[in-house]
Order: structure tokens, then C-alpha cells, then sequence
């Protein structure tokens, strides 16, 4: 009988990292001769999906405002849904392991409650894309003052800083959240997998209630030669990703403006407006596809990684290294440790505006001793081969 790999993650499509490396294991489990369900929590689905899907948002029914608070601090229905699912795979299937990925976002932590069910008979494993596990806000980081938070979650410290995205409302109901999700993880038995040693050094918590911790770095390289259109970039730089200050974007534009040199923009975020007013940049009207994603990359000066949060392993960084292209790489983010500064890459920190832009300019303007795109690739494939012999040593 064949084993039984099932994924679940709340987007069906590539949303953003999370997603691409969750709808990514499908073909690694086909490739094994196992079988596959994905589970999502929204409606939107991706159409090169290769294996059974099920979407829970098309179970569930119009909630009210009242229900939507209730449903993202515990998503009954969810729950429900997944332990049904699951107990219905687990009649046909001896060899069974379930991957969790994202679930803040449509099925919240309700999820850990329905995963407790299946933990003697089932392996569980939980992918850690952020910090979430801990975090009530999901990233180490006080957003309201742009600057990281070293306090424990739920700690007092924790409880009375104001640090959320929108307001402090939210970020109680991210507290109570978090302590339900606290709850159900302590008596879980999972195994958690971190994407960097980066991101594994900042967990400190959730590390101590797991069975054991693996760091598997994110596998990506792109089959050359691929399929380039007619979309190219026309400025200097590149950045891919959301549009939130935490990403450094208003750091980015400052650095823009004073090394007088352009970047296009590509994804979607709350500062949207803000990049479009700007005189030294182009955007995309959304997310682009994968192949223009690419074309943008491989005719880019360099691509930009300003994150001032801690920022675990951003997939655009080995993507564009597989390209060739130069990395210009925050030193609060987990790819800094594959950049050699002036090697094979540069390192920067976005706060320091006089040096970020100096670095921008001097890509730009500089002939003489400038990174080739074959140092970018040597440096590459070592990093690759490293990221496969992980990948390929642990039990999937």
C-alpha cells in the first residue's frame, strides 16, 4: 500500500514563500511513489495543482462579523473538517505523515487541536516560514516603532507593547490567540522544522516543546534555459515581495532617492501608493507570474532584500543566485549568511540610509572590480549542493 503525504497550508496558490515551498513538496512526495492531499484554507486554488486538493473555505458558509473574530482566534469549522478529512485517510492509509505549513491566516490554531487527534498513529511535522509559533504578530518585530522586539512572548513586556500592524485590539486578539495556540502545542507531539539556522537560533520557545528540531534549508533552482517573454527591467534594481515596512521599503526609497537610481517593484502590500508616487521606481499592478518574475531577475543589475525584520529565508535570494544575479542583502535577514560582502554579494544595513545608498551606487556606476555573474553562480551551486545533501539526508 502506498504511504500517504498530506500538506496542509492556508493558501492553495504561491501567496508567498510559504506557499511556494508547501505546494513545491507535492512533486518531492510523487517523486518518493507517495500519494498527496493538499489542504487549503481558501477558495483560490492553484491550476497547476497535481494531486488531490481540498479547499475548506468551499465547505464553510458567509460567517458575521462576530463569527469572523471567533473563527481566527479558533476556526471550529476548520477543525472539524480536517479531523474529518484525516480520519477518512487514515481507514485507506497505513503510512501516513502530515506536513502543516501556514494556517494564521484562514485556519488558525484550531488546527493543532485537530492535528492532537491523529498524533499517536500519525507523524506530524510543522514547518516553521516565520515566527508564528511564538510571536503573536508573527515576526519579532514592534511595527509601529519599525524596529525588532527582543521581549518573550506573552511575557508583561509582551502583553502592554503596542507593536501590532493595525492597532492594539488586534493585538489582543493575537494574544489570546496565541495562548490557545500555546495550549494545544504543549500536550502535541510534533516534530518542527526550521528553514535557517538563522531562524532556528531566534525560536527559543516553541524548540523546547517540540519532539526534536531539524533545520532544512529551502531547495530552489531554476531549470535553465527558461521560458523568457518580452518583460524586462528597465531600472537598476529589483525588488519581489510585499509591500510592508517591515520588508524596508520605506528604507529602500529613501536609498533610491539619494544614490539617484531606480528599482522595479513587483508583489503587493499596504504601501503600494507610496511606491507608485515615487519618482525613481516602476511596479507591477500585482503579482506577476513565475517566467516574469524571472525575466525581471535575469536583467536586473541586482535584486534588493532590505528586511528589518528577521526575516527567515526569503526564497527570491537563492532564486535570483541561481540566476546570477547579485544579491544586495539585508544583515537582519536569514540569506545574509550565504552573501560574502563584495564577493558574491553585499551585505547592508537598511537603517544606515548614507551606506545603503552608497552600496546602490556604487553597483550601479562601478566597472572596475565589479561581482560577475559567474561568482554569483560558483557561490551558488556550493550553497545548492550544501541545501540538497540536507534535504536528501532527512525522512521525508
Amino acid at each position: 500500500m502506498k504511504g500517504l503525504r498530506i500538506i496542509i497550508n492556508d493558501f492553495g496558490y504561491v501567496e508567498g514563500g510559504a506557499s511556494s515551498v508547501a505546494l513545491s513538496h507535492i512533486k518531492l512526495f510523487q517523486d518518493q511513489g507517495l500519494d498527496v492531499l493538499f489542504i487549503s484554507g481558501c477558495s483560490i486554488t492553484s491550476e497547476n495543482l497535481s494531486c488531490e486538493h481540498i479547499s475548506l473555505k468551499k465547505f464553510s458558509k458567509p460567517r458575521k462579523h462576530t463569527a469572523s473574530i471567533l473563527g481566527y482566534i479558533f476556526n471550529y469549522r476548520s477543525k472539524k473538517l480536517i479531523s474529518s478529512i484525516i480520519a477518512e485517510k487514515v481507514k485507506k492509509y497505513d503510512d501516513i505523515k502530515i506536513y502543516l505549513h501556514s494556517w494564521t491566516k484562514f485556519l488558525s490554531p484550531s488546527i493543532f487541536s485537530a492535528l492532537k487527534v491523529f498524533e499517536k498513529g500519525i507523524d506530524i511535522v510543522i514547518y516553521s516560514h516565520d515566527y508564528f509559533l511564538e510571536c503573536p504578530n508573527g515576526g519579532y518585530f514592534n511595527y509601529k516603532k519599525s524596529q525588532k522586539c527582543l521581549y518573550r512572548p506573552l511575557s508583561a513586556n509582551c502583553i502592554v507593547s503596542n507593536c501590532d500592524k493595525s492597532n492594539y485590539l488586534r493585538k489582543i486578539l493575537r494574544l489570546i490567540r496565541n495562548y490557545i495556540q500555546k495550549h494545544f502545542l504543549k500536550g502535541l507531539k510534533f516534530q518542527l522544522i526550521c528553514v535557517s539556522e538563522f531562524q532556528r537560533e531566534r525560536l527559543n520557545v516553541i524548540t523546547d516543546i517540540a519532539s526534536s528540531t531539524k533545520v532544512i534549508p529551502n531547495i530552489f533552482k531554476i531549470n535553465k534555459p527558461f521560458d523568457k517573454n518580452q518583460l524586462t527591467n528597465t531600472c537598476d534594481f529589483l525588488y519581489v515581495g510585499r509591500f510592508d515596512k517591515e520588508k524596508g521599503i520605506l528604507e529602500l526609497l529613501n536609498a533610491l532617492t539619494l544614490s539617484k537610481t531606480s528599482c522595479y517593484f513587483c508583489g503587493d502590500g499596504p504601501l503600494y501608493d507610496t511606491i507608485k508616487n515615487h519618482a525613481n521606481t516602476k511596479l507591477s499592478e500585482s503579482w506577476l507570474s513565475q517566467k516574469d518574475v524571472y525575466s525581471l531577475m535575469s536583467t536586473s543589475k541586482g535584486i534588493i532584500i532590505p528586511s528589518l525584520w528577521n526575516e527567515a529565508d526569503p526564497l527570491t535570494s537563492i532564486e535570483s543566485a541561481s540566476l546570477g544575479v547579485i544579491r544586495i542583502v539585508s544583515i537582519h535577514c536569514a540569506a545574509s549568511a550565504g552573501i560574502q560582502d563584495g564577493v558574491n554579494g553585499y551585505l547592508i544595513d537598511p537603517s544606515n540610509i548614507f551606506s545603503f545608498s552608497k552600496t546602490l551606487h556604487k553597483i550601479k556606476n562601478s566597472f572596475e572590480n565589479q561581482i560577475s555573474s559567474e561568482d554569483v553562480i560558483s557561490s551558488y551551486d556550493r550553497e545548492y549542493s550544501y541545501r540538497k545533501k540536507v534535504s536528501k539526508s532527512y525522512d521525508w
